[in-house]
């Protein structure tokens, strides 16, 4: 199918007009096409402002840490290709035809049985397909209106991020609370919210979604914090301090410089430096040599499961694991002090806390 084609075919379901809040299209349609939305862990936004921006810096984030990442926002400014991204490039329109062509054949059929799928419905179905197809090792989602009954409240929800909260659309409510409670909705059972600063109404009914879900909440000012924020080129640069924070945890040396699991906002363990860094010379900056500081992040991402061997063998758990931050292990080069820091040399595993090895140090 041709691009113009499928924009056309998409048009004929504007404008939108919901009897009822439910989600029995999507969910029909998400059946039909077997749960696509389930085969990669999601990120999911709402909020009353900021989601579209917290959306695109997350999928910022992981796509720099190596994680093809897809995301989907509303609305488009010149392109419906724009709502659905992989790594900050716009699907195609070729890809977008094709991949819509696909899709037809199962919206019709939930046109006839469920009721006439809306504009917003197929090109969320079209999200989930297009990057199950990629495939994503992340998606990041951006409510479209509310969570509840949003059409993009299928997928798995491992992390929900909810920004401020403010009076909205009329259809959620028209108190803060009755707002927040509709998205809040977007909490799974089990999984991870976090949340920006709300008002004191907000953040008790999030409380209460968390507890009813099981999930663990991580709430700005109480569990972790914007350490800074500066005008930069292009937008801004931001520094978060946070449970994953963890000055000098799983750091080695590698080749010539040091790698790092986390971020550090305090100089690593023991003071130590490395006496050159080949990546902050570039302009990329390192987060094992230079703290706070959102663009300084190392190629090894606390978002991906470590591949090398570690001293018990333990296998290590995936991303958004609730025991990211039990980092027991610091591997440190086989002599504390390196007169040639480019020069390669065997490693060693110490427990976190203990004093580096020293040259003396006997194995």
């Amino acid at each position: 199918m041709r691009f113009a084609d499928a924009v056309a075919e998409l048009g004929l379901r504007q404008p939108e007009h919901l009897p009822k809040p439910d989600l029995d299209r999507m969910r029909a349609l998400a059946t039909l096409l077997a749960e696509p939305q389930l085969t990669y862990p999601t990120i999911h936004v709402t909020g009353t402002n900021g989601k579209t921006t917290t959306a695109r810096l997350a999928s910022a984030v992981a796509c720099a840490h190596g994680l093809t990442t897809g995301l989907f926002t509303s609305p488009h400014l010149d392109s419906v290709t724009e709502r659905l991204q992989v790594c900050g490039e716009p699907m195609a329109e070729e890809t977008f035809g094709e991949e819509f062509e696909h899709l037809l054949a199962y919206v019709r059929t939930v046109d006839e049985q469920v009721g006439r799928v809306t504009y917003f419905e197929a090109l969320t179905a079209l999200a989930y397909l297009s990057f199950a197809d990629a495939p994503v090792a992340l998606g990041v989602f951006a409510v479209g209106m509310g969570g509840t009954w949003d059409a993009t409240n299928l997928v798995s929800g491992d992390v929900a991020v909810i920004c401020p909260i403010g009076l909205d659309h009329p259809e959620l409510g028209s108190t803060i609370a009755e707002v927040t409670r509709e998205k809040a909705g977007i909490i799974k059972q089990g999984k991870v919210a976090v949340v920006r600063e709300q008002e004191a109404e907000a953040v008790e009914v999030i409380e209460r979604r968390c507890e009813e879900q099981i999930a663990t909440l991580l709430l700005e000012g109480r569990d972790w914090e914007i350490a800074e924020l500066t005008p930069a080129v292009g937008g801004q640069a931001l520094a978060i301090r946070g449970l994953h924070a963890t000055p000098g945890a799983w750091r080695w040396w590698r080749g010539d410089r040091w790698w790092s699991w986390t971020a550090p906002t305090t100089p690593p363990l023991h003071g130590r430096w490395p006496r050159r860094c080949p990546t902050r010379s570039r302009g990329i900056g390192c987060t094992s040599c230079w703290a706070s500081s959102p663009t300084r992040i190392s190629r090894a991402s606390w978002l991906r499961s470590p591949r090398w061997p570690t001293p018990d063998t333990r296998r290590r758990s995936t991303a958004f694991g609730p025991d990211r931050r039990e980092r027991l292990w610091t591997r440190w080069p086989s002599t504390a002090s390196r007169p040639n820091p480019s020069r390669r040399s065997p490693t060693r595993w110490t427990r976190r806390g203990e004093p580096p090895p020293t040259a003396t140090s006997s194995w």
